[in-house]
């Protein structure tokens, strides 16, 4: 941001600070005298009208304050549940890893060992493979 900018906007945010005490000022002078009829759950009492604006404004002030925190700790509370989500989620995966390298490590064992004891199949021999058969059902039908 280029410096003649930056001194704009400096000065403008002063200029609605000193507007905002402005206001502030005039609204505390035009309502120093008044009195308002309030009912605080017993009776109607008259109560000076800016002694009303200043509790109006540090009770909407408190409660903005309060929503806020309240949100951070809901926001905050749906942050660790996901994080815990996540970890059990890795912790399936890592449980699913570790029994599919147990279940590789016993096949690879099982290889191992049909190699090492050699091979079991059996030449062919000569031939088709099968006995030979005669026709009417074997030797010595009759």
């Amino acid at each position: 941001m280029s410096k003649s900018l930056q001194r704009f906007w400096t000065y403008f945010k002063l200029g609605l600070v000193i507007a905002l005490g402005l206001l502030i000022l005039v609204t505390v002078i035009v309502n120093r005298n008044y009195k308002t009829d309030v009912w605080l759950f017993v009776k109607f009492e008259q109560v000076n009208t800016l002694w009303l604006i200043v509790v109006t404004a540090v009770l909407s002030i408190v409660t903005f304050w309060a929503a806020t925190r309240v949100r951070g700790i809901l926001t905050a509370v749906k942050k660790v549940k996901a994080e815990k989500a996540e970890e059990e989620k890795q912790a399936r995966q890592r449980a699913i890893a570790a029994e599919l390298s147990a279940t590789e490590r016993r096949i690879d064992e099982k290889l191992q060992k049909a190699v090492a004891d050699g091979p079991k199949v059996v030449p062919p021999s000569a031939g088709s493979g099968t006995p030979p058969t005669t026709p009417g059902g074997g030797a010595g039908a009759g």
